[in-house]
C-alpha cells in the first residue's frame, strides 16, 4: 500500500500500486495520479526523480510517453483528400520509392492530385462508361 495525500481535499489515505497512474514524459513533469477515496476526485501532482524511483520500486508500473507524442509538428493538418491520396498511392506499384525522402527541401514525394469532373480523383477511365479514356 502507498500513503497518499489528496491535493483536492487534503485528506490522507492509502492506495494500492495498481490504483495509481504514473505518467513519465520525455521532458518535464512525471505525473502521479490517483482517485481520492474521500472526495472521489482525481488527484495529481508532479514528482521528483527520487519519488519516481520509490514508486517504481513499490510496484507502480510507469506509462512512458514517447517523444513523438509531445514533439512539435509543423505544416497543415491532414485533410480527407490527403488520406484518400495516400490510400490510392499505397495501392499503386512503386509506392515505396515515391514516399522516399526527396533531396530538395520537401519531405516526401507526394503525388499531385488530379481532380475529375465531380471532385473525384482522375482514374484514366470515362465516368459514364468506365471504359479507358483515350
Amino acid at each position: 500500500m502507498l500513503a497518499i495525500e489528496c491535493n483536492r481535499c487534503g485528506r490522507s489515505g492509502w492506495v494500492r500500486p495498481d490504483e495509481v497512474s504514473l505518467l513519465v514524459r520525455p521532458e518535464g513533469c512525471r505525473l502521479f495520479r490517483f482517485t481520492c477515496q474521500s472526495c472521489g476526485l482525481r488527484a495529481e501532482r508532479c514528482l521528483a526523480e527520487e519519488e519516481l524511483e520509490l514508486l517504481v520500486g513499490a510496484g507502480v508500473k510507469p506509462i512512458v510517453v514517447p517523444a513523438e507524442a509531445v514533439e512539435e509538428h509543423g505544416g497543415a493538418p491532414l485533410t480527407l483528400n490527403d488520406l484518400i491520396d495516400l490510400h490510392l498511392l499505397l495501392e499503386s506499384p512503386g509506392w515505396e520509392e515515391r514516399l522516399a525522402p526527396r533531396r530538395r527541401g520537401s519531405r516526401f514525394a507526394w503525388p499531385r492530385r488530379r481532380v475529375g469532373q465531380r471532385g473525384e480523383p482522375e482514374t484514366g477511365r470515362r465516368p459514364e462508361t468506365g471504359a479507358p479514356a483515350g
